[in-house]
This record gives C-alpha cells, structure tokens and sequence, in this order.
C-alpha cells in the first residue's frame, strides 16, 4: 500500500498562501531629475517581502538597467521606500533612507518614462508617462494602465494615498520643485530595508 506524504498538503496549502500583494504595494511617486527616483509604499496591514522583486524601466524605447531586491528586504505596513539612481548598488542616497541602484535611468522632464513594478513574477504596478510631444511607439514594458499620462515635468506623483484605478486619472505631474519623497500623497514612514 503506497503511504501519503504528509508534507505534500502542507507544501500546497503553503503555495496557495502567497499572498495577492497587487494594490497593495504601488509605485507612488516617479521623479526625473537629479536624482531620479522611484517610490514605493505599502497600502496593506501586512508586511511584504519585496526579496526577489524587480523595478524595471524605460526611457522612451532605451531599456533600463533592471532594480531586483535582495533577500530578506520586507516592506513594513504603512512604510515606504525611495530606490534613487547612481551611487553604488545597495548603498545610501542623496537623502537618509534613500537606497542607490548604482546605474543612471537618465530621465529627463520631457522623457517618457517606463516604470514596472514585479513582485513574484506578477506585476505589482506600472506608470507610463509620454512626455514627448510627439507621438511615440511605447509603451514598451507589459504593464496595466489605461489612458495617457502625458507632459513635462520632473515629479510624477499620484494624487491621493493608496489610491489605484490603473488610470491616468491616479497621478499628476508637477515641476522639479516639488519632489517630495515620502511627503506627497504616500503617508508612511521611510524606512531602509538592506
């Protein structure tokens, strides 16, 4: 008679656990400038393990270097994080808290910026911003978001907390002189994780 493995169940049951984390992590603030940043805030009441997960961009049809998280980086609830440009990989931004990819996006006020958000091979956010003035062939990336988000400025930001309809209509985009990471609609408190 052929037993049962116990632990095939619990493995099952531990697989089908992974949470659902879409809406609960979003990108909440995109800015271009010196020095470009991606924001991210947890919406949720619970932790997120961001190990693993990738930030990917575009500048225009120019693929980006790819952002992956290391192992053991959790996203509090009601925390944020600020990933910036340059430095050296892993290390510590232009601001307290802010964390360095070591590569260069080179967004600019007019580029049309890419900026895709996967957590466990899912894509957890996406923002697509056409700031050309004419018409361009992206998107490039595979994200969700319906209508154009279109205009120059340096600060892409959404415009009310943990707020995602996968529309246009979520964000605003705003001169260089307001960037604020951590002080726009995300509420939270900024942590770093590595």
């Amino acid at each position: 008679m052929m037993q049962r493995c116990p632990l095939i169940p619990m493995m099952l049951a531990a697989a089908l656990m992974v949470a659902d984390v879409s809406g609960q992590v979003l990108i909440s603030e995109v800015h271009a400038g010196s020095p470009d940043f991606v924001e991210i805030t947890n919406c949720g009441a619970t932790p997120v393990d961001l190990s693993g997960w990738m930030l990917l961009s575009q500048n225009g049809s120019v693929a980006q270097p790819t952002w992956t998280w290391p192992a053991g980086s959790m996203l509090q609830p009601g925390t944020f994080l600020v990933i910036e440009d340059l430095g050296m990989p892993g290390g510590s931004g232009s601001q307290p808290g802010f964390i360095t990819t070591g590569f260069n996006w080179s967004w600019t006020a007019d580029s049309d910026i890419e900026v895709l958000l996967v957590g466990s091979a899912l894509e957890v956010d996406y923002l697509y911003r056409d700031g050309s003035t004419v018409t361009v062939a992206g998107p490039y990336l595979p994200g969700t978001f319906s209508g154009l988000l279109a205009g120059a400025g340096d600060a892409i930001q959404r415009i009310a907390a943990c707020v995602d309809t996968d529309s246009a209509l979520d964000w605003r985009i705003d001169p260089a002189t307001s960037q604020t990471p951590g002080s726009g609609p995300a509420t939270g408190t900024l942590i770093h994780i590595l």
